[in-house]
Parts: C-alpha cells; sequence; structure tokens
C-alpha cells in the first residue's frame, strides 16, 4: 500500500512542476482542472500512507479512476480531441511540425507513470479483496486450528 501511496505522491509532484512550469500555456480551465485532480491525488496518496487495511478502499479507487482519466486527458491533448483541433500545441508548433516541444514530452511521459499509479492502485485493491473474507455470502473468516486438551494445536 505504502508503493501505491509513493507512486501517487510522485506523480502529484510531477503535475505540481507542470502546473508550475507550463500551466500559463494551458489556460486558466486546464491548470485549474490539473490543480484540483492534483490535491485530490495527493490527499489520496497521503489518505493511503496513513492507513493500513480495509479503510483505504476508498481512496485506492478514487486514485485508480483520477489516474485513468488522466491518461485519456493527456492522450485526448497529446493526439488531438476528435473534431477539436490537430493535437496539442506550444509556441505555434503542433505534434507534427518539426521538434516536439518540451511539455509535450511530459505529458507523454507522465502517461506512463499515471498508468503505473492505477495499476498499483488496482493490485493493492486485487489483493484487499483477496484477503478479505466474503462476509455477505455467508463465508467465515478462517480460524486457527482447535487445540487439543494440553492447549496444543492438534
Amino acid at each position: 500500500m505504502r508503493t501505491t501511496a509513493l507512486l501517487a505522491a510522485g506523480a502529484a509532484a510531477l503535475h505540481v512542476w507542470m502546473v508550475a512550469a507550463h500551466g500559463a500555456s494551458h489556460g486558466l480551465w486546464a491548470a485549474g482542472a490539473l490543480v484540483i485532480m492534483t490535491a485530490l491525488c495527493a490527499r489520496c496518496a497521503v489518505g493511503l500512507w496513513r492507513h493500513r487495511g480495509d479503510s483505504c478502499r476508498r481512496e485506492l479507487v478514487q486514485l485508480q479512476v483520477m489516474s485513468l482519466a488522466m491518461v485519456v486527458v493527456h492522450a485526448l491533448l497529446l493526439f488531438g480531441i476528435p473534431g477539436g483541433g490537430h493535437g496539442h500545441q506550444h509556441g505555434g508548433m503542433s505534434h507534427g511540425a518539426g521538434p516536439v516541444a518540451a511539455p509535450m514530452y511530459l505529458m507523454m511521459a507522465s502517461i506512463p507513470v499515471e498508468l503505473a499509479v492505477a495499476a498499483a492502485a488496482g493490485f493493492t485493491l486485487r489483493r484487499l479483496r483477496r484477503a478479505a473474507p466474503d462476509v455477505s455470502r455467508g463465508a467465515v473468516p478462517a480460524s486457527p486450528r482447535p487445540a487439543n486438551a494440553a492447549g496444543q494445536p492438534s
């Protein structure tokens, strides 16, 4: 669980740097959305770091959904929103014209980071589901082996 928290904190730090360095070039709405999602990501990372066990399922699901949403948003910005232009542009250069601008490399680099965060959250959720018995279906947690008359496990 702490690995997932560290990955989320790293992704949040990357996004904070991206907003600080290039937020103005994306416009107010995009920078605002990025700040909000980064704050939620950081909140989830802190929650995962502090809590152990079953209490952090909500943070894990929220983190996974936000990370996958960021992958989609970055892919749409990189490759162009259907019907909405020809891809992400910086300084009059699109992804198909000449050398690629530095912010585009950052967006391309953030996609695998977000996928790693989503995968880590998914693996942690799966591990939590396997560890917890399904009480709703009548499953009973495994009890220790019965002890013999001397109090020793048989």
